[in-house]
């Protein structure tokens, strides 16, 4: 009989049992009405039933939310050095997806939708062909940083995928991530030595006292914007700047803080303005702008190119490529090297150096 009425020492308790052999297997089901359990019969013969167990734990799998994965993410960095930056990227990316979305869910297409969406508030500042005075336009997010948003969200998801059984209820497999073509080693372009001149030129024949300290500073201490801006006096002293924090955050970009030598007068210059007050990081960018558009000098070299300028002058003067990452504050050497420029004069004093004759003492050592 498929269906009958459940006894326990035999008592009946009101519950019926609903039992199918099917396929060699027996299933089994309890249920509360005669029609529910002609309905599971069915479904049970139909191969479609599920126990009533495995539904319960589907369904606690469908309450897992991304909110509940967000207020246990903490533990997925818990006592590493990126913790905080880690977690606020997941932040940011998954908060791009519904909060109450379920864990499970979650496929690669939601998180190319993800992606998407990072690409349209992530840009990586003004689009420098506009002119000036035109609607301003954002950049797009390079690969390599949608990367790193995604490599958190992909931490998060390795992290939970283990644990499934005991968050979730069931054995779960995480979606493939999207990741994004690097683009990390593009042409990087950097300032001239005359077109440094020709701007701190500029800049002092109208006045502004600021943007040659600045040029200069940005050259000679190889630091980000964020970090020369929020410079204080008292870190610049007795030859050195010691570079602590940004503008946006309480610490260099990297994490490390670190001390770079400026000669006495640029010293001098630099403290000074920073007890005055930088200008703002706008105030900056559209001043070189304007200054590049009455110059004829590429608006496509930023701000930030001032750095890979400082990179690849350092290189081309013969600095170890391990002192050059010290000195920019790269936590990976292979920054480092996304940084340098190599000329042509590089591939020449290459060359030589392979072509160069030996030495009469080097003849008879190798013979």
């Amino acid at each position: 009989m498929s269906i009958y009425v459940e006894k326990r020492k035999g008592i009946a308790t009101g519950m019926l049992v609903v039992e199918v052999e099917t396929n060699g297997k027996r299933l089994r089901e309890r249920v509360a009405s005669r029609r529910e359990a002609k309905a599971t019969e069915a479904r049970m013969r139909s191969g479609i039933w599920q126990p009533s167990e495995a539904k319960a734990l589907a369904a606690k799998g469908n309450a897992y939310a991304i909110k509940d994965l967000l207020k246990e993410a903490p533990a997925v960095w818990a006592g590493t050095k990126d913790a905080r930056q880690s977690y606020r990227r997941l932040e940011v990316a998954l908060g791009h997806l519904e909060p109450t979305k379920a864990i499970t869910s979650i496929t690669t297409s939601d998180l190319d939708a993800m992606v998407s969406k990072l690409k349209l508030t992530k840009g990586r500042g003004l689009k420098r062909n506009s002119k000036p005075g035109e609607p301003e336009e954002r950049l797009p997010v390079k690969g390599v940083t949608l990367n790193r948003y995604l490599a958190a969200v992909s931490a998060a998801l390795d992290w939970l995928e283990p644990r499934s059984r005991e968050k979730l209820g069931i054995t779960w497999v995480s979606p493939s991530i999207p990741w994004q073509p690097d683009d990390s080693l593009e042409k990087l372009e950097t300032f001239s030595d005359s077109q440094q001149q020709a701007l701190v030129s500029y800049f002092e024949g109208r006045g502004d006292s600021q943007m040659p300290v600045i040029i200069e500073a940005l050259v000679s201490t190889g630091a980000r914007i964020g970090e020369l801006l929020a410079l204080k006096p008292t870190d610049i002293e007795d030859g050195w700047v010691h570079i602590r924090q940004t503008v946006a955050h309480d610490s260099p970009k990297s994490g490390y803080q670190r001390t770079v030598p400026v000669s006495g007068d640029l010293g001098t210059r630099l403290s000074a303005l920073a007890a005055s007050g930088f200008p703002g990081y706008r105030a900056c960018a559209d001043r070189l702008k304007n200054a590049e558009v009455a110059l004829g000098i590429p608006t496509s070299l930023t701000l930030h190119s001032f750095r890979h300028t400082t990179a690849t002058r350092l290189n081309n003067a013969g600095v170890p490529t391990a002192v050059v990452k010290d000195y920019l504050g790269h936590r990976s050497i292979k920054t480092t090297l996304k940084y340098i420029t190599v000329g042509a004069q590089n591939l020449r004093d290459a060359h030589a150096a392979l072509v160069k004759p030996k030495t009469t003492d080097e003849r008879e050592m190798n013979s």
